[in-house]
């Protein structure tokens, strides 16, 4: 098995915490619930790698501008998957469950696509 870096695991971990907020989560398999959030942590970090990579910075966290890059995507996509998170909304993890979200897409949504009520809100 592949190691990842101990920093993606801290988020795998986190997602982890915060997908077992939504009662949906636990009608998941357990290999289901797992692909699910190493493809969402996956997304952060393919997104965070493309754009450094555009932009002409190291892919390394001990790269401060790619951590801060990545904890970014990370905190985005975490905050709108739960009631208790800042957007406080289940829309993302629940169309994530039903499968009309791809969580390996998920980092590239905008803000409309990860919670369409809270950014009509926002609109206006």
């Amino acid at each position: 098995m592949v190691q990842i870096a101990p920093e993606r695991m801290q988020i795998y971990l986190r997602l982890d915490e915060i997908c077992s907020e939504c009662p949906r989560w636990q009608d998941l398999d357990k290999q289901s619930r797992e692909t699910i959030i190493r493809r969402i942590e996956r997304s952060c970090f393919r997104a965070t790698v493309e754009t450094c990579t555009s932009d002409g910075i190291d892919r390394l966290f001990a790269e401060k501008k790619f951590t801060e890059r990545y904890s970014s995507n990370c905190s985005r996509v975490m905050a709108n998957l739960t009631n208790s998170g800042m957007v406080g909304s289940e829309y993302l993890i629940n169309n994530i469950i039903g499968g009309s979200i791809d969580p390996y897409r998920v980092a590239e949504l905008t803000s409309k696509d990860l919670c369409p009520s809270e950014s009509e809100v926002e609109r206006k």
